[in-house]
């Protein structure tokens, strides 16, 4: 385990994170055009009186995530009298005082952890990633993108587009109707022959 300086919480904010989107997010139970996320921010502080401040997102989903944006602005607000003035000594034992404090709060818990996290590693003078256990420099990601539910023709032209970005590989969002689905899927197929699928239905 990473042997870590204690630190006192000294702040705890959240604000709404609402970032609107290029392009719909359309899902099999929903749509979203802007993120419905809270940036929680949290203030340490060690023994010399420094402080560092860290930042974490709480991202919400209606209605894959039950909670909403304003359920993330509630929870943390509920969460502060518990946690600013709290020393925090090791992650383990942080994982305990937040799940004490976000009782019925996942993704504010989550959020309000990696704000933790951040502001611990500054804190530290550390990347994060070191904080956590890593004990290399990251490696280089790839990741894919996701592909709304949507006409094929919208479909295949997004798919055109983020295949000449760089993306090589595209989560194909699924799950209203089978039979469209396939449509979608071979217009998607044809227009980035040479591209990975993964299919994603939340229904």
């Amino acid at each position: 385990m990473i042997a870590l300086r204690p630190v006192r919480i000294v702040a705890l904010d959240a604000a709404p994170l609402s970032v609107p989107l290029r392009e719909p997010f359309v899902i099999a139970t929903g749509r979203m055009d802007a993120t419905r996320a809270a940036l929680v921010t949290v203030t340490v502080e060690d023994a010399s009186g420094n402080r560092a401040t860290g930042l974490g997102e709480a991202a919400a989903l209606p209605p894959v995530t039950h909670e909403d944006q304003p359920d993330l602005l509630r929870a943390v607000a509920a969460a502060r009298a518990a946690l600013v003035g709290a020393t925090l000594s090791d992650l383990a034992a942080t994982d305990l005082t937040l799940a004490a404090a976000f009782p019925q709060s996942p993704v504010a818990r989550a959020g309000t952890a990696g704000a933790i996290a951040d502001a611990w590693a500054r804190s530290e003078g550390r990347a994060l990633h070191a904080l956590l256990g890593g004990s290399a420099a990251p490696a280089p990601l790839t990741t894919d993108i996701t592909l709304p539910i949507g006409a094929p023709a919208y479909v295949a032209e997004l798919a055109r587009t983020y295949r000449a970005a760089g993306f090589s590989c595209f989560k194909v969002k699924i799950g209203r109707d089978y039979r469209a689905d396939h449509v979608v899927l071979r217009a998607v197929a044809a227009s980035v022959p040479d591209a990975r699928f993964r299919l994603d239905a939340n229904a």
